[in-house]
């Protein structure tokens, strides 16, 4: 799966503020695979996955004006550098109220996952088998929030295997044992 900007019109708040279109780059691919290992008793199947995401993000905010910033008292002023990224661009004339201007920043969103899960399974006779299996995630998220330039950096990398025994015990009897 494929999907990329240059397909994309640039969308209503992009146009309006005189920015760039925001960047969209996104991509997903893995494949499976299976066979027999002994033929009719023991089968092997594994599979791949990626997802690699670099999408733009617009972030419209109200943030004090320099009318509101003048006003406040001076341990609060320190504070104004936080509230409003270098690379944001304040919209003129956007504002009805002169304690705030609108703010406006497009950051970028970077996701990249890989997934691989393996399985065996095995019919031990005419009544009994078992599988086990094994899947493995590693993910990164790197997130903008918000007009002050600010990021936030999620990682996942979650494993978890099952090992599984299926009994038939009778014609209305079946037994299963799990184990994860």
């Amino acid at each position: 799966y494929a999907r990329n900007d240059k397909f994309d019109k640039p969308n209503y708040f992009d146009t309006a503020a005189g920015l760039p279109k925001s960047a969209l780059s996104q991509h997903q691919f893995g494949g499976s695979l299976g066979w027999p290992l002994v033929r009719n008793r023991v089968f092997f199947f594994a599979s791949y996955e990626t997802y690699r995401l670099r999408a733009g993000q617009n972030f419209v905010e109200a943030v004090p004006s320099e009318a509101a910033w003048a006003r406040a008292v001076p341990a609060v002023r320190v504070l104004k550098d936080g509230f409003v990224s270098p690379n944001a661009v304040i919209l003129p004339g956007a504002s009805a109220n002169p304690d705030f201007d609108i703010a406006q920043l497009q950051g970028i969103q970077d996701v990249r996952e890989h997934a691989t899960s393996v399985r065996l399974d095995a019919r031990l006779n005419s009544r009994w088998s078992m599988y086990g299996r094994v899947f493995h995630d590693q993910g990164r998220n790197l997130q903008p929030e918000g007009v002050t330039g600010r990021q936030v950096l999620l990682t996942a990398n979650p494993t978890n295997a099952v090992f599984g025994l299926v009994g038939l015990l009778s014609n209305s009897v079946t037994n299963e044992f799990k184990v994860g």
